[in-house]
């Protein structure tokens, strides 16, 4: 879906983030992108798939979040 609705550099806004599927998509796709979230067990979870890329660092806050799906 974002490859047909967006360019590269465009932005996606994911309100209801649950998995963070889409927002994943926007990233390897070269979309900027914002979602929230508010069940902590799924923000760390989405946490856990943006682990591989360079620099990526988990909020403190997270540390104590049980692990996501």
């Amino acid at each position: 879906m974002g490859k047909f609705l967006t360019g590269p550099g465009d932005l996606v806004v994911d309100p209801f983030g649950g998995t963070i599927r889409t927002d994943l998509t926007a990233e390897r796709l070269g979309r900027h992108w914002i979602v929230t979230e508010w069940i902590l067990q799924y923000v760390r979870g989405a946490a856990e798939l943006f682990r591989r890329p360079d620099g990526f660092q988990l909020h403190p806050a997270l540390q104590w979040a049980p692990e996501g799906r």
